[in-house]
């Protein structure tokens, strides 16, 4: 008799509970289901892209090696995302988002995108922490977006700028152009 995906995901589970540290088990791997086998690999989804890429960049290898042991036989592991079941979508910030959905995401921003006539550089206050970034947007501010051919310049400008109004500045910051 053969075992469905989910036993044999719940064999493979039982050893990495006793292999890895409890909180990685209960962080990475428990919110983790088998939905099904493909040849000799078990399909399974995880609950939002982050948590599949870092199961299978972290966990999948290891998890394999227990199929010999637990099973008697080799089986490799495959993670994916469970659509239905996202309950973590805030960890999807730290992926790399897929070169469709992000020209999506980047065509609704600017339709959405209004400035608040209070963010201008005649309201700015420049302090010890920004006078930097102030400098550096000076000069861009008055060229238009399209025209700026080299940010390094830039950067190279404000500080030249700061740098002849304090020198200090210039040797306190580890900035190489």
């Amino acid at each position: 008799m053969s075992l469905s995906a989910p036993e044999i995901w719940s064999l493979l589970l039982s050893r990495a509970r006793a292999e890895l540290p409890e909180q990685t088990f209960r962080t990475w791997l428990e919110p983790t289901q088998a939905i099904g086998l493909e040849g000799d690999t078990i399909i399974v989804t995880a609950p939002d892209r982050f948590a599949a890429e870092w199961n299978d960049s972290k966990h999948a290898t290891l998890l394999a090696s227990y199929a010999p042991i637990v099973l008697g036989h080799p089986l490799s592991v495959a993670f994916r995302v469970d659509e239905e079941r996202r309950t973590r979508p805030q960890m999807d910030f730290f992926v790399a988002p897929t070169p469709e959905s992000k020209s999506l995401r980047v065509a609704r921003e600017a339709e959405v995108l209004r400035l608040s006539e209070r963010y201008t550089f005649g309201n700015f206050v420049i302090g010890k922490s920004n006078e930097l970034a102030a400098a550096a947007a000076k000069p861009a501010n008055s060229i238009r977006a399209a025209h700026v051919a080299d940010l390094a310049s830039l950067l190279g400008r404000a500080i030249v700028e700061l740098g002849d109004s304090d020198p200090a500045l210039l040797g306190q910051r580890n900035c190489h152009v």
